[in-house]
């Protein structure tokens, strides 16, 4: 259900889904298959962010990444 969402701006609190879930729907989102601006996931549990950025290129946003842009 989660991977199927279209919306500009995403509001979830949610223990079930999943760190991979999280990591697939960004990956779409870079290969321009999600519409999403902003989203928030809130939860109780333990992420972890190593899952949930695996195989993505981040770059920090500093003011060179302003510059750059």
């Amino acid at each position: 259900m989660f991977l199927g969402l279209r919306a500009p701006t995403i509001r979830a609190f949610s223990d079930v889904i999943s760190d991979e879930a999280i990591n697939e729907y960004v990956r779409r989102w870079v290969r321009g298959e999600a519409e999403f601006q902003k989203v928030l996931i809130r939860s109780w549990t333990y992420r972890d962010w190593n899952t949930m950025t695996e195989g993505i290129v981040m770059v920090p946003w500093d003011e060179q990444f302003e510059r750059d842009k």
